[in-house]
């Protein structure tokens, strides 16, 4: 962000009449404009050098050849806002950076590298090698990067390794604002009874705000709960989580957890124990062109867990969601558990366990949307349906496409408990490849108000399912006196399959 200052010269005439000033205004005011353009203009930011085999600590750190030689000097001296901190690339650290001072809104401290190689690492427990060759031993750290409630302050180009958390953000007392991680690798490190994560923020009784993770490598630890790839905690707001590549997580690749106001976007992951992404307890987020495969529970889950009433305004779009649920129990490619005006619209989900997206709210109205989705070859092993709402009141499912869910499954199972207002069902094209397209189960057809839906049938039937009752499609319409004005249609008219390499 640039500021601009302008100061303005303002001519007040005098009492007898003369656009000259008072000999006292003018001398105060070129005082106070003397002052204020020292507060204005900041001293020129200062790049300072850092380089582990030809650095010494002793010297002044402002070239190349005067540089200093430890993270230890680095952490001890107060940079001002705009300075630069330069660690040389293909060298190594075995210390934990921990900045003492903050830059300003516009003035970041950046902590980056300098010349041509590898990323500089900085590391917590490598035991193989220092950067003298000497294989000593380097004692074990929690962090690569402990933030030290510091402000403005830009990470960049970095490699984090074998510490157990890669950047740790976190705010006692201090509010921490504009802290930013990207081009990094990060690989954590296990430590015995103790969590891991490659970014970790969280506040213990302020905040932390405008949070950038962005164009990075996260290595996490692949078994076991409590290890993720970005743990957003509590008390985050304003945060980015943007064009990174994740992997295998034991639990989860990016979970946000009380925390408000922030986009997930352009992220690559899957294979987790749990999630590719896991939102909870959290609010006014979007999750947009995100991709998710083979995770154990759902792909992405948005759920409240602390109270029903702590998740809202969330916004799932044009994801690509595969193989979700692999470890067969909490399985869906999208699930949403509890949630209020959660809009999923535009995804891509395929090759489910069960469900491709699976919404319960405990029978409270949450206004949840179902919107335009395209769900195809879900149910591998688990005989539901491909949306499958449970326990859900108010919630719109339209111009949804949904083909050849497996298991013998159906397009759209709506069970559970209904307490309030219907789930309107319209626009949708089903052609789910067993024939089996819509199943009520109690409190029945009183479920759903359904039109304006198309229904393709591969044998030139469909099958249509009320409590322990089947219909064929008239019989439906007379039955429940839905679908009036929606259509069954031949094989022959079964478009072509869609694919993830189509765009969407």
């Amino acid at each position: 962000m640039k500021f601009a200052n302008a100061c303005r010269r303002r001519k007040n005439k005098s009492r007898n009449g003369s656009d000259k000033l008072p000999f006292c205004f003018t001398v105060r005011s070129a005082v106070a404009l003397i002052v204020s353009m020292g507060l204005c203009c900041p001293a020129l930011a200062t790049t300072y050098y850092v380089s582990a085999r030809g650095g010494d600590d002793a010297k002044s750190g402002l070239s190349t050849g005067e540089a200093w030689k430890s993270i230890a000097r680095v952490n001890r001296t107060a940079f001002r806002p705009g300075d630069k901190i330069r660690l040389r690339r293909g060298e190594i650290w075995p210390e934990t950076l921990r900045p003492s001072s903050s830059g300003s809104p516009g003035n970041v401290i950046t902590f980056g590298a300098y010349a041509t190689g590898p990323k500089p690492i900085i590391t917590g427990s490598d035991p193989s090698q220092d950067n003298a060759g000497n294989g000593s031993k380097i004692p074990a750290r929690d962090y690569n990067i402990d933030n030290n409630e510091q402000s403005h302050i830009l990470y960049e180009d970095l490699d984090l390794q074998h510490a157990r958390q890669g950047l740790r953000i976190y705010a006692w007392t201090k509010g921490i604002c504009d802290i930013t991680l990207r081009n990094s690798i990060v690989t954590p490190e296990q430590r015995v009874g103790k969590g891991t994560a490659g970014v970790y923020a969280s506040a213990h009784s302020s905040t932390i705000s405008d949070i950038t993770v962005a164009n990075s490598v996260f290595r996490p630890n692949p078994t076991g709960l409590e290890n993720w790839g970005v743990y957003l905690v509590q008390g985050v707001s304003g945060f980015r989580i943007v064009d990174n590549e994740l992997g295998s997580a034991g639990e989860d690749a990016i979970t946000i957890w009380h925390s408000q106001d922030g986009l997930i976007a352009h992220n690559r992951g899957g294979g987790n124990g749990e999630n590719t992404i896991d939102v909870k307890d959290s609010h006014d987020i979007v999750i947009r062109d995100n991709s998710g495969d083979g995770d154990g529970e759902y792909n992405i889950v948005v759920h409240s867990v602390d109270s029903d009433q702590l998740t809202y305004n969330v916004t799932l779009k044009e994801n690509v969601c595969r193989r979700g649920g692999q470890q067969g129990e909490l399985t869906a490619g999208i699930a949403l558990l509890c949630t209020r005006r959660v809009r999923v619209i535009g995804n891509v989900v395929e090759q489910a366990y069960g469900p491709g997206i699976f919404d319960n709210d405990r029978g409270q109205p949450s206004r949840n949307e179902i919107l335009q989705n395209r769900l195809a070859g879900n149910g591998t092993n688990q005989t539901t349906g491909s949306i499958t709402l449970e326990d859900v009141a108010d919630v719109r499912v339209t111009g949804n496409t949904v083909r050849a869910q497996g298991s013998n499954g159906f397009a759209l199972v709506v069970q559970g408990t209904r307490r309030a207002a219907p789930v309107i069902l319209s626009g949708n094209t089903f052609f789910p490849g067993t024939n089996r397209v819509i199943f009520l189960a109690p409190p029945g057809e009183h479920a759903v108000l359904a039109d304006k839906n198309l229904y393709y049938s591969s044998l030139g039937t469909a099958v249509f399912r009320v409590d322990q009752q089947e219909f064929s499609f008239e019989a439906w319409q007379i039955r429940t006196g839905q679908d009036a004005r929606s259509r069954l249609l031949p094989p022959e008219a079964i478009p072509a399959p869609f694919s993830l390499s189509q765009p969407h």
